[in-house]
């Protein structure tokens, strides 16, 4: 035996010979648990049928002795044959993976009259699911015929989903599936079926990752019974978002609203205007332009007077009078030169200055320029080196007395001339830092304004704007309520046609509850609404907790026979898990049974093409057994050797 392959070595049984029938869409012929890889392995195998098979876990003595023999465990098992996330509660799995660590489950599923042998893994650690198509327990089969298990899936959920008229959920985020719908058909015990679109429950630990709202639970349910067209389910869609976009109105006004009276708060408080958050809309806006226009004015004005000191800042420029200072020092500076050559030269006539010091001496008396500002005959005259190349005059020290003498008379003026250029500087200067900081001031000044007036323009405008907001969207509501009046009468007429459409359903949900009731009760599916309402009446409606779980098992068991008679998309394929334990009465229970097998005899020539599969602590009656209808074993908690795996965990 290879790794890959495991050969059961059973014979097969159970041929009728008889020309293949139409089968259910989806059915399990065989459930398996291995300990390990290996044909004697094994530690209970159980075959099905079509039709009805029920599983019992007989009371006995012991009031718990049907009990916690592995009902649940064996539906959560199918379920996980078929796809669902887990196969059981995280105790359980536990106790299974210490006991059992290498455990497979395996099963011969057929889809579209097409067996498959499934394999998925149950132990600790992982190992690849996989699965064999054309394949039986009694086939043998090479490596590389499994096949990924996800071929399968795919395969149930073509067969199962690819005929829906329509597929998409209400929010349009992604299409019907298998997963979807497996909930439906194999409702959790814990659920206590006491709801019709309530599938699955915490208390349960089953996997909700493809659990939907409630709304496209039922139109699944709808769609799958052939009654939700294309029409309706864009109608549902369509109202769906109009019901959003109602609801986001709803919200959005309160919160715009809120915001216009924090920010219109705060507008009064910043611009200092009288008033409060009770202010009109209408009077807020008209002081809010009156105080925006104010502001702009003086802001206005203050630039104006910026620019009036700009104009007085750059009249009181010290460029031209440091330029007339400077030209005035440098005249200064050559004529107190030409005064000290004066003095020098005399002194040098009267042999006071020998003449070596003389020539040492007047050059550094020179103009930096190799010129001064001294009249060429002045110079000339007083035999002035830069001036040697005339005569000199006759009198040469009467010359340089009067040359000097007016030097210095003109270094005086000069002198004076300067220190009331320094005076005047000074003065201009302090005006000028004065002018400026006041510039400065006033600028800081305008900017703040400037500011303040941008600060309430944006909330003027953030007021505005969500007071326009809400007066829209205000209108908006008054449209949207009309078109989802509108929706909903379109939907109410597309439900009424669907209504007529699902009559021969709603007598099929009648023929059950009056077979489990009494043929006085009346019955039938009020599919005209949002909801789908299973509804009996016998002097007025009935209900109570276990007529509510009469109605859902009915329901689902007329969706089987609607679907027997080639009506709707249903797979005929359905898993009940102990419904007694709802408070459902024995007897009650029994019929159940017993119409299930009338199912069957409808069809006297041919195998059913349905599967029904239930498990139970109530004695089923002997009819199950005759219609070879009751699996084997019949479970025991008192006996580890008749519990569904054979052992205690």
């Amino acid at each position: 035996m290879s790794d890959g392959q495991l050969t059961f070595g059973l014979e097969e049984t159970n041929h009728s010979g008889l020309p293949v029938p139409s089968d259910p869409t989806l059915w399990v012929k065989s459930v398996a648990v291995y300990s390990a890889w290996d044909p004697d392995a094994l530690l209970r195998k159980i075959d099905l049928r079509k039709g009805l098979n029920v599983l019992w876990a007989e009371p006995g003595e012991e009031g718990f002795a049907g009990h916690a023999a592995g009902k649940t465990v064996f539906c959560r098992l199918i379920r996980y044959l078929l796809g669902d996330g887990n196969f059981g509660k995280d105790a359980f799995c536990d106790s299974l993976r210490r006991k059992f660590p290498e455990a497979w489950l395996v099963g011969e599923v057929h889809v579209n009259s097409t067996p498959w042998l499934v394999a998925r893994f149950l132990g600790i650690g992982r190992k690849q699911d996989w699965a064999v198509r054309d394949a039986t327990f009694y086939s043998d089969f090479a490596d590389e015929e499994q096949l990924p298990f996800t071929d399968f899936s795919q395969c149930v959920e073509d067969a199962t989903m690819s005929s829906l008229p329509t597929r998409k959920l209400l929010d349009g985020s992604e299409d019907y599936a298998w997963r979807h719908l497996l909930p439906w058909l194999s409702r959790d015990q814990e659920a206590r079926y006491a709801d019709l679109s309530r599938w699955r429950s915490s208390l349960s630990e089953s996997d909700t990752t493809s659990d939907v709202s409630k709304l496209d639970r039922l139109n699944l349910i709808r769609s799958v019974l052939g009654l939700l067209s294309e029409e309706e389910q864009q109608a549902l869609q369509e109202h769906q978002r109009l019901l959003k976009n109602q609801r986001q109105a709803r919200d959005e006004i309160p919160k715009l609203d809120f915001g216009a009276m924090r920010d219109r708060e705060r507008f009064i408080e910043e611009a200092g205007i009288d008033g409060d958050e009770a202010m009109p809309g209408e009077f807020f806006i008209e002081q809010a332009k009156v105080t925006l226009k104010q502001l702009e004015e003086d802001c206005h004005g203050l630039a104006s007077e910026l620019e009036e000191d700009q104009r007085t800042a750059q009249a009181l420029d010290l460029r031209e009078l440091d330029r007339e200072i400077d030209q005035l020092a440098e005249r200064l500076v050559e004529h107190r030169r030409f005064r000290d050559r004066c003095r020098l030269q005399l002194s040098r006539l009267r042999g006071r200055v020998k003449e070596a010091d003389y020539a040492e001496r007047i050059v550094k008396l020179m103009p930096d320029g190799g010129s001064c500002a001294v009249p060429v005959a002045e110079a000339q005259g007083i035999g002035c080196p830069l001036a040697c190349a005339s005569p000199q005059d006759e009198n040469p020290v009467e010359a340089l007395n009067a040359a000097r003498d007016r030097a210095v008379k003109q270094i005086k003026a000069w002198d004076l001339e300067m220190r009331k250029l320094k005076k005047q500087r000074a003065s201009m200067k302090a005006s000028a830092k004065k002018a400026q900081r006041e510039h400065q001031l006033a600028n800081k000044h305008l900017v703040n304004r400037k500011l303040r007036l941008r600060t309430l323009e944006t909330l003027y405008h953030n007021v505005t704007g969500a007071m326009d907001a809400a007066a829209s969207l205000t209108i908006e509501l008054d449209r949207l309520e009309g078109a989802i009046a509108q929706s909903q009468q379109l939907i109410r007429e597309l439900r009424e046609q669907a209504t007529k459409s699902g009559s021969s359903f709603s007598g099929c949900f009648e023929r059950i509850i009056q077979f489990l009731l009494s043929t006085d009760v009346e019955a039938r599916v009020d599919l005209k609404g949002r909801d789908i309402k299973p509804e009996i009446q016998f002097h007025g409606d009935l209900t109570s907790a276990a007529i509510e779980t009469i109605k859902i098992l009915a329901f689902d068991l007329a969706c089987v026979e609607f679907g027997s008679q080639g009506e709707g998309f249903h797979p005929r394929w359905l898993l009940h898990d102990s419904p007694r334990e709802a408070d459902l009465a024995s007897h009650l229970y029994r019929r159940l049974f017993q119409y299930a097998i009338d199912l069957e005899a409808m069809r006297p020539e041919e195998e059913p093409n349905f599967q029904y599969i239930i498990t139970t602590t109530e004695a089923p009656p002997k009819s199950v057994a005759t219609a070879g209808a009751l699996l084997s074993p019949v479970l025991d908690a008192t006996s580890s050797e008749l519990r569904l795996l054979g052992v205690d965990l």
